[in-house]
């Protein structure tokens, strides 16, 4: 996440910024050449289903709690409880 003051400047200025920029303000995870992104994706993804599915979900509910409003934070509830 980048700042509120960096937040305003993206928005009202409307520019665009290269892979390194974004990467710089924190906008991105990484810069990874066009070559190897595929390849570094399916290592990303292996990584993840290697960790608990249930941590996964539960984070994944965690992470969309506050764009998803009451029923977010119901079915967040919810999946807790099981």
């Amino acid at each position: 996440m980048v700042g509120q003051k960096r937040a305003r400047e993206i928005f009202f200025l409307g520019r665009n910024y290269s892979a390194q920029e974004a990467y710089d303000m924190g906008m991105v995870n990484a810069v990874i050449p066009h070559a190897e992104l595929e390849d570094t994706a399916y290592e990303w993804a292996q990584e993840i289903l290697a960790k608990s599915p249930t941590s996964i979900k539960m984070l994944k509910f965690a992470f969309n709690l506050t764009d998803d409003g009451m029923v977010g934070q119901q079915v967040f509830a919810g999946e807790a409880t099981r």
